[in-house]
Formats: C-alpha cells, sequence, structure tokens
C-alpha cells in the first residue's frame, strides 16, 4: 500500500508540476531546438527533470523509507543528478563529465551509508556476501542504473 501511495503522490504532483516547469523553461528559453540530428521538429523544453525531482522528494519524505540516511542518500545522490542533467541540458556535458557526476553521485549515496552488501544467487537461493566489492560494486551498479534510466 505504501508503495501505490508513494507512486501516486509522486505521479499527481509530476502531472502538476510539468507544465509549470514547461512554462519556466520556455520563458528562460531552456529549449532544445531542432537540429539535423534530432527527431522532434518542434523545439523541447529541457528541466523535466526538475518536476521528476520535486515529486519523487516529496513522495520520499512523505512515505518513503522511514530511515533518514536512506532519505539523505536518495534525496542529495537525485539532486547530484539533476543538477548534471541540467547543466548538461544548458550547456552539452561531454560524456566524461557526465559520467563523473554519476560516480559523485553513487559516491554520495554510499557515503551516506547505503551499499548492497550480498547478493542472492537466483538459482540455489543462497546468499553471496560481497565483502570489499561491496564499495565499488555499489558504485558501478548505481551508475549503470542510472545509465538505463537515461537511455529509456
Amino acid at each position: 500500500m505504501n508503495a501505490f501511495l508513494s507512486f501516486l503522490i509522486s505521479f499527481v504532483l509530476a502531472l502538476t508540476l510539468t507544465p509549470l516547469v514547461r512554462k519556466m523553461a520556455s520563458k528562460m528559453d531552456a529549449m532544445c531546438y531542432p537540429s539535423e540530428r534530432s527527431v522532434h521538429k518542434k523545439p523541447i523544453p529541457y528541466l523535466g527533470g526538475v518536476a521528476i525531482y520535486i515529486s519523487s522528494v516529496a513522495a520520499i519524505l512523505l512515505i518513503g523509507p522511514q530511515d533518514k540516511s536512506t532519505q539523505q542518500a536518495i534525496i542529495w545522490g537525485g539532486l547530484i543528478i539533476l543538477i548534471i542533467g541540467i547543466i548538461d541540458d544548458l550547456y552539452s556535458l561531454k560524456p566524461w563529465q557526465k559520467i563523473l557526476g554519476q560516480v559523485a553521485s553513487a559516491v554520495c549515496v554510499v557515503a551516506l551509508g547505503v551499499d548492497v552488501t550480498f547478493i542472492k544467487d537466483p538459482f540455489t537461493g543462497s546468499i553471496r556476501f560481497l565483502g570489499v566489492l561491496a564499495v565499488p560494486l555499489t558504485i558501478l551498479w548505481i551508475v549503470c542504473f542510472e545509465n538505463v534510466i537515461n537511455l529509456s
């Protein structure tokens, strides 16, 4: 029930905020104009991540994990990604700069106490503890996950 309520809060808030952010982006001329490489024919406003971030943070604070360090990790890690996304929208960052921002976000999440300490083998059901590999594998997993979300 909490997951559904969290989704509902985030969805309704994003639906409400997106037109406002769109209007703000248009006024700021934060727009992606069509080019020979783009598929859109009309200018598209940037900054959609702002509405998504605000709605996600609201849901996390209202219904999300009760553990404050997990909340902070998600909020601060997400804020780093939001800032990198805005800078990329406005100034077109190089790929290595985006990856550096993603790594910074992942390191922030791990520094605030969120890491994957074990994995469960789907075939045998046994649990494998990661030991010293927990931190680097968590960072790698977060960066990969950020790219999957970004590319979808």
